[in-house]
């Protein structure tokens, strides 16, 4: 085979995996596998489009791994196990968008046990990543430090920039939600300078989201509402509606620690739209224990257990335990307020059986 051909093959087996999934996985990351299209296209004297759809660049974190390692300069052969750990990759990012991350979490660690066995370095690093969002979004953070740092210390030695920055700001925000704080700033930060530097918006604007949740955490909140805007006027850039239900829903809770309630019911009442809109269910259920909130700090409880109580429904669908467990607390707290010592036993009940017997990995 020869070389030019070589590249229009990967440059269509790519843009094959592209067309296979256009819905939503992780805004994060999802300029990676655009810009490894790209330079195949160059160099395969194609038409180089760097303008794609930001769509078809979402499915970028589990495909990416299969083909990161791909010499553009050999004409190498393409090993068989590159096209299962593909596979399974396509199946991770399927049982991700259904919210399923215990067959997620399950197919992206078998891709990643084949990268490891035909030294795919940087496909390694991309399956780590996977994993230790996957990690993260389910509570498990002390889990996914390790791995998110092993998948840093890769991207170091290829190198690769982009993907460290990126890398970089999954493992701050890991370290944040796990209470390390100033390891998590330090992270961010020099996320944040690797993404300005590479020009990522995308990534720069999930780094400016979390530094806006540190530093809302320190009692910030004139900075943190400075990095929420700048994130959501780089997302608004971007057709990104996922990420912009997460910076609005950010500001909302900015808005109501600092008891401004018309703009936070605005900014949760927009969020949860948008997120009904894209069928974003963990959004939604973000959304609606935030109205619950909103409602319990001005007193209206009945109010409140409404929206806790769609919450509770929509994650129980999802089968996120530590979700679940976190709703169950809202509903006690509010019964207990109204005196309804009866429902309020029977929550607590249902919240000790899950501490025990609740998987959070289904």
């Amino acid at each position: 085979m020869k070389t030019k051909d070589a590249f229009k093959t990967k440059s269509q087996i790519i843009s094959f995996s592209l067309r296979l999934n256009q819905s939503l996985f992780l805004p994060l990351f999802r300029s990676i596998f655009t810009r490894h299209l790209s330079i195949l296209r160059l160099r395969s004297g194609q038409v180089c489009n760097r303008q794609l759809s930001w769509r078809l660049a979402l499915c970028t974190l589990l495909f990416a791994p299969c083909f990161f390692s791909i010499s553009c300069s050999s004409p190498k052969p393409i090993p068989p196990q590159l096209f299962r750990a593909q596979e399974l990759s396509e199946l991770g990012v399927k049982r991700y968008q259904e919210s399923r991350y215990d067959d997620a979490f399950a197919y992206l660690s078998q891709s990643l046990e084949i990268n490891r066995a035909i030294a795919n370095r940087a496909g390694t690093a991309r399956n780590l990543v996977g994993i230790g969002v996957i990690l993260i979004k389910i509570g498990k953070f002390p889990e996914a430090i390790p791995l998110l740092e092993e998948a840093v210390r890769i991207q170091e030695e290829i190198p690769d920039r982009e993907g460290k920055s990126e890398s970089l700001g999954a493992l701050g925000l890991a370290r944040f939600y796990r209470g390390e704080k100033a390891q998590a700033l330090e992270n961010l930060t020099q996320a944040l300078s690797l993404a300005k530097a590479s020009r990522n918006k995308i990534a720069q604007a999930s780094i400016y989201n979390s530094l806006g949740l540190i530093q809302r955490e320190a009692g910030q909140l004139s900075l943190a509402r400075d990095y929420y805007q700048k994130a959501l006027k780089l997302n608004r850039g971007l057709p990104d509606p996922l990420s912009q239900a997460s910076n609005l829903n950010n500001l909302g809770s900015l808005s109501l620690e600092e008891k401004n309630y018309p703009d936070a019911r605005k900014y949760f009442l927009d969020a949860l739209k948008i997120d009904q809109r894209i069928e974003n269910q963990p959004g939604i259920a973000s959304d609606l224990n935030s109205l619950g909130r909103l409602e319990e700090t001005q007193g209206r409880r009945e109010a409140a257990l409404d929206y806790y109580q769609q919450a509770r429904a929509v994650n129980e669908k999802l089968g996120i335990g530590y979700r679940i467990r976190q709703d169950l607390e809202n509903l006690i707290r509010v019964y207990q307020a109204l005196g309804q010592s009866e429902k309020t036993e029977g929550l607590k009940k249902e919240r000790e059986r899950l501490r025990s017997e609740f998987k959070d990995l289904r």
